[in-house]
């Protein structure tokens, strides 16, 4: 039975068509696959469901939930149908919870436009909990004292609460690890089966989503270029971007494991890049990151693997300077990192770059993108002419895949896989030692992912740049890595190649985190 039909949707800005001529059908309790590349129309489409875009767009066609045309509806009715009938759950749960509400509370509050019967109150929190596999405990709990994926679960758990008939998730995976990510799958699982709820599942992970979705449907530029059953797509996709989507994921996941002979770099010297000794650090009178070593040489790729609050962020930060140690010592090329003065800092960045998880807080908003990628050639007083510092900004764009046409625009007229590549565009421009990179690729598809891990290994292995890669991201990891080292609760359990780690892993976590990655990808 039909319960989401979209009929002939265009969504417009100006002369600019968003999306164009969408038309598809999602049956109760199916998981539909939405794919493409950022930029391509995929969160405009979810934004479409639930009525939810700028004023200033133009829309036509028709939205049905069951036989109600969501179009028609006043925002009062629409209102009711939002968080109720349908829910909706994002890449980052902090966005969408209060942190001065308890998780129960945010349940409650998601349960006011359905049911006013307090009495039943505690009873709709423990379900809802239980749904995701949260013990009744954490109702109690703030977000901020829960783990990412335990928030990723508690805005699961405030969503279905109110069990809507369509639930669309926007990347709800692609910032939690394997072990994280298939309990969430098998939640995705349950619901559709014990309560017939009906998922968008919306995603740049290709593997992942054609191994649980029912039906595949492929956006490109705004317009819908294939569709199909999910295994049918995955073994004989039609469209010629659908068959790079796949073949490149394919290229990521079956590529030969780096040996222990081969992780040994040619430009590796005595001297490492980075050596890291005994750190450790504490916030709140907790120790985060406990007796941390690690040594990076010239051309080595170590990639830092854990869950969420393992500590990997918050060791790049340490690095950084943006958090202070409490014990141990950082040297770079045998030289103990001071941040005490403004000239100090400068020379520590000529040397070391670094890519944040969330591209946007990294970007100034007022700032064109030609400013932003060619900051660093002001900021360090390099003498370029106007001609060759607009050589070297239109080299980095080119090398990220971005349209030259890009360079006058705001970050805020770029979709968040756009604004990722820049931040990478920026970061390489100066050519550092040292590239550190947190959670980079999270926001690119398959392709993109692919090629710009190809670039950065290429000058890794041509120029001796070290790269510090913080990733969740297995099948990433296992390409990108010449070592991988497991952060759990703050310490390293685990560092060696990555055919040892996918192989014979020794820590028990590993252990679980390789088997669920296997299980995840269908491997």
């Amino acid at each position: 039975m039909t319960l989401l039909a979209i009929e002939d949707l265009s969504v417009r800005s100006g002369e600019h068509f968003l999306l164009k001529n969408i038309r598809f059908r999602i049956g109760r309790g199916e998981i539909v696959g939405l794919l493409g590349e950022s930029g391509s129309g995929k969160s405009t489409l979810a934004r479409s469901i639930l009525r939810l875009l700028p004023q200033e767009v133009i829309t036509t066609g028709v939205i049905r939930l069951g036989s109600t045309n969501l179009t028609t509806l006043s925002e009062k009715q629409m209102n009711g149908y939002r968080g109720h009938e349908i829910a909706f759950v994002g890449q980052d749960s902090l966005l969408f919870l209060d942190p001065l509400m308890t998780i129960g509370n945010h349940i409650v509050e998601s349960l006011k436009a359905t049911s006013k019967n307090t009495e039943k109150q505690s009873e709709h929190i423990n379900e809802a909990l239980a749904w995701v596999g949260l013990p009744t405990t954490m109702a109690n709990l703030y977000p901020s004292n829960l783990s990412g994926g335990q928030r990723q679960r508690a805005a699961l758990a405030i969503a279905l609460a109110s069990k809507p008939r369509l639930l669309i998730a926007d990347e709800p995976t692609s910032a939690l690890d394997a072990l994280t990510e298939r309990e969430i799958m098998a939640i995705f699982s349950r619901i559709t089966e014990g309560r017939h709820t009906a998922i968008l599942l919306i995603s740049h992970n290709a593997a992942m989503v054609s191994h649980r979705a029912d039906r595949i449907i492929v956006l490109k530029n705004g317009e819908i270029i294939e569709k199909k059953a999910a295994r049918k797509w995955w073994s004989a996709p039609s469209h010629p971007y659908s068959q790079a989507l796949i073949k490149a994921d394919q290229a990521l996941r079956i590529a030969p494991l780096i040996t222990e002979k081969q992780a040994q770099s040619p430009l590796t010297v005595k001297r490492p890049l980075l050596e890291i000794s005994h750190l450790c650090y504490q916030r709140d009178k907790k120790v985060v990151l406990d007796d941390i070593n690690l040594k990076l040489f010239k051309g080595d790729r170590i990639a830092l693997v854990g869950e969420s609050g393992a500590g990997k962020s918050t060791l790049l930060k340490v690095i950084l300077g943006i958090l202070p140690i409490l014990s141990g010592e950082i040297r770079v090329q045998d030289q103990a990192i001071s941040f005490h003065s403004h000239k100090e800092r400068i020379a520590f960045y000529r040397k070391v770059q670094a890519v944040f998880q969330d591209p946007a807080s990294s970007l100034d908003p007022r700032w064109r993108i030609a400013k932003i990628i060619g900051e660093p050639l002001a900021l360090y007083k390099e003498r370029f002419s106007s001609e060759e510092k607009q050589n070297r900004i239109s080299l980095a764009l080119e090398a990220l895949a971005l349209p030259s046409t890009l360079q006058n625009d705001y970050p805020s007229t770029l979709s968040g896989g756009q604004q990722q590549r820049v931040a990478i565009a920026r970061a390489l421009i100066n050519k550092p030692e040292i590239l550190l990179l947190d959670e980079a690729f999270s926001a690119l598809d398959t392709i993109n992912r692919l090629a710009i891990s190809k670039q950065l290994i290429n000058l890794s292995e041509k120029n001796g740049m070290g790269c510090l890669l913080v990733t969740h991201d297995l099948t990433l990891a296992r390409f990108f890595a010449t070592r991988i080292m497991i952060l759990h609760n703050g310490h390293v359990i685990e560092n060696n190649t990555v055919e040892t780690v996918f192989t014979a892993p020794a820590h028990y976590y590993t252990q679980k985190l390789i088997q669920a990655w296997r299980e995840n990808y269908n491997i």
